[in-house]
């Protein structure tokens, strides 16, 4: 689970800027609350981030994005990295950019942190706590008089075994564009493939993601399609029912003309009795199947009652932008409930009903066990959220410029609030009593209006 994550010099952030997912002393919704292992700490399942547009709410996601894909794809010897520092600050081009995090896994804590620029990795560490033991240093990344280099320390190979000399060869294999984790991972190194999954399993889904898997999980997974229909249902979409409409055998050339070439090498290297969802340029949800000797094609669509009882068949790309966004979300709430998993979504409340939204945050909530840790984190401009009956104080957070026009981070458990503020959260947002809203200048001055 993510404990803290720090940023600095990164798109909107200037200096260090901390998200922080450890509760305060908030006594409301003990249920939204997950053991962090250290001393009587408690975690947070949910974070609702609000803020202006341009604030720094996407970015915050972007970052996130950012250290999740260097992590896991990290970038061959030469390639230079992306990246892409505040640039309100004409000194900040010559410094470098920095993510810190802490994680948690199961009964151990990773504290995992880099700087970079445009061509090195600068530094790198990896500390570790395991439950009722010290934090240790496994590895620090360093650079001494222009080189760059690892120190390896005791707690995490010892010297003279066959381990520590494969770590010394990985670090001499490492680029200086490269992670140190990252080509440890490639390598095989037992001790950091916790760490390495948990950002490989990090879900981030902008605006625009689309959650292709759904069409295969309905087709496989029948518990799944019970939720994804009794959701929809529930959130009164007009369907009934969702199917399948099989179109035979796959023609890459009749069905996906377009098809990219990575997509199709990796059906073609499906196994026998996997499935694969594709969404199509126009909306439409498909699955194949590879069977012995073929790959079978089917079409997603839903199933609407008409006045007489008939059941009739729509494509997904018949139903509003609203219902395909559901199709997006409905697998995530699955995967929360049914797995140890974090998703982070930009934006939750787009195309949605402010209804649907808090239908949502309900859902999640009442479907989160202490089986499964999962957390669900989220940037909204829906104000209809901002009820301590539906959140808690530590769980609403803030993102908003500062006079160098830096993004920074904060809670709502961070005000003194009486209890006719707390009754009505969203009513002192909107008044401006907590920042992080857009100040619009007199629309008189714009010379819009007729005199």
């Amino acid at each position: 689970m993510l404990v803290q994550f720090y940023i600095e010099n990164f798109l909107s952030f200037d200096d260090e800027v901390l998200f922080n997912m450890i509760a305060s002393d908030d006594k409301n919704h003990k249920n939204h609350l997950m053991d962090l292992g250290l001393d009587d700490d408690k975690l947070l399942r949910c974070a609702a981030i609000y803020g202006p547009n341009a604030s720094g709410k996407s970015n915050l996601i972007k970052a996130l994005a950012f250290a999740r894909d260097i992590v896991i794809n990290g970038a061959k010897r030469g390639q230079k990295i992306a990246i892409n520092p505040f640039k309100l600050n004409k000194e900040n081009s010559e410094k470098p950019s920095k993510f810190d995090f802490l994680i948690k896994i199961k009964d151990t804590l990773y504290s995992f942190g880099f700087s970079f620029n445009a061509t090195t990795i600068l530094e790198e560490w990896l500390l570790v706590t395991k439950k009722g033991e010290e934090e240790k240093p496994y590895y620090e990344r360093i650079i001494e008089d222009g080189k760059v280099y690892v120190e390896i320390y005791p707690d995490f190979e010892e010297e003279g075994t066959d381990n520590y000399k494969t770590l010394e060869l990985i670090e001499k294999t490492t680029g200086n564009n490269q992670l140190f984790l990252t080509k440890m991972y490639e390598n095989y190194i037992d001790k950091i493939k916790d760490l390495v999954n948990w950002f490989a399993s990090l879900k981030i889904m902008f605006p625009n993601t689309k959650y292709a898997a759904t069409a295969s999980e309905v087709l496989t997974n029948e518990k799944f399609k019970e939720f994804l229909e009794g959701f929809l249902k529930t959130a009164q979409t007009g369907i009934a029912g969702i199917s399948f409409k099989k179109l035979g055998e796959l023609d890459f050339d009749k069905h996906f003309l377009d098809m990219p070439e990575e997509t199709k090498l990796t059906i073609n290297n499906l196994d026998e009795n996997a499935a694969i969802s594709i969404i199509s340029p126009d909306n439409k949800m498909f699955s194949i199947i590879k069977t012995e000797e073929e790959y079978k094609l089917f079409e997603l669509i839903t199933k609407h009652k008409q006045e007489n009882g008939n059941m009739i068949d729509f494509g997904i790309e018949e139903e509003s932008d609203g219902t395909r966004r559901l199709f997006d979300f409905i697998p995530a709430l699955f995967d929360l409930k049914s797995n140890e998993k974090v998703y982070v979504i930009d934006e939750i409340d787009s195309s949605l009903h402010p209804l649907l939204s808090k239908m949502i945050l309900e859902i999640f909530f009442n479907t989160c066990s202490d089986e499964h840790n999962s957390q669900f984190i989220f940037t909204t401009h829906d104000t209809n959220l901002l009820d301590l009956n539906l959140l808690r104080k530590d769980e609403i957070y803030f993102i908003q410029k500062d006079k160098k026009h830096s993004s920074r981070i904060y809670s709502l458990a961070d005000f003194e609030m009486n209890e006719d503020l707390e009754e009505q959260v969203q009513n002192g947002y909107l008044e401006g009593r907590f920042g992080a809203i857009p100040f619009i200048a007199d629309i008189k001055r714009l010379g819009w209006l007729s005199k």
